[in-house]
């Protein structure tokens, strides 16, 4: 996958990790977030800001 994406799996856990932290519903809000906003979404920074943004705890996500 990291062939056609180089993002794609960071981005991947970064999902899990949303859901697994507050729920399935966070899972899918983030993955909204994150393909409503594709284009900014380029580093760990950018993703662990549009999981602040949805809610989730900074530190949590983070780590």
């Amino acid at each position: 996958m990291t062939i056609i994406y180089s993002l794609s799996e960071p981005k991947a856990v970064a999902s899990e990790c949303a859901g697994r932290l507050v729920g399935n519903k966070a899972f899918w809000v983030y993955l909204d977030d994150h393909y409503d906003n594709i284009s900014s979404a380029t580093n760990a920074r950018s993703m662990t800001d549009m999981a602040t943004s949805i809610g989730l705890d900074k530190e949590a996500f983070a780590s």
